[in-house]
């Protein structure tokens, strides 16, 4: 006669074993889901209508290599190059170029930088002459650099490539860092404070801690 206490577990063994095939199945159903779900998605990231358009010198740009790109607040679009400054609109490039007969023109074709202050007016670092202000209203530049006859312009006439060395603090005032030092701007008076020491690297201006981030070799 056999034991009623082996059958029970026998039987208990019996819906284990059921369950965990159940369960094992279930596994594996649920992988080969999650794997269609996540071929699919790459699949449709792959189809995805991403559009780009190309621009070179074919079509506007006056240099193939860009020193720096800054979108302003009215939504245009402006490329430093080496042989100008150019402004695009999305349809349109206009080109400013440094014009010897023209005291209000750009003051040097090498454009390094890029920014812009809460006026709307566009400043432009340039390799060699110094820092640039332009008056978007009136079309003209105002520059600002260190010449033979008065070095408190600025601490050097060039202005890193290819960096955010450019931005305003919550005061107003415009900071430039050259390649020799740094300069606080004030823009209303046209003066200007030096800082020299190691600072060279890119800056930044949190508004919350008021402090002037500098990161080179060391922030």
């Amino acid at each position: 006669m056999i034991n009623k206490s082996l059958v029970r577990t026998f039987n208990r063994f019996k819906a284990i074993s059921a369950r965990m095939i159940f369960f094992g199945r279930y596994k594996v159903l649920l992988s080969i889901l999650i794997t269609i779900f996540y071929a699919h998605g790459a699949l449709k990231a792959q189809n995805s209508s991403i559009i780009c358009t190309h621009y070179n010198v074919n079509n506007g740009l006056i240099n193939n290599s860009v020193e720096y790109v800054y979108i302003d607040g009215e939504g245009f679009v402006w490329f430093a190059t080496s042989t100008g400054l150019q402004q695009f609109d999305g349809f349109n490039f206009i080109n400013y170029l440094y014009n010897s007969d023209d005291s209000s023109s750009i003051s040097y074709n090498f454009i390094s930088t890029i920014s812009e202050d809460r006026d709307g007016n566009i400043w432009i670092g340039t390799l060699g002459k110094g820092l640039n202000m332009f008056n978007k209203e009136r079309g003209v530049f105002y520059h600002f650099k260190n010449g033979p006859y008065d070095a408190s312009i600025l601490t050097s006439n060039i202005i890193p490539r290819g960096h955010k060395v450019i931005v305003q603090d919550s005061d107003g005032y415009l900071w430039v860092n050259t390649n020799f030092g740094l300069n606080k701007i004030n823009i209303e008076t046209k003066s200007v404070e030096h800082f020299h020491g190691d600072l060279a690297g890119e800056i930044n201006y949190d508004q919350d801690l008021k402090v002037l981030w500098i990161a080179s070799g060391r922030l």
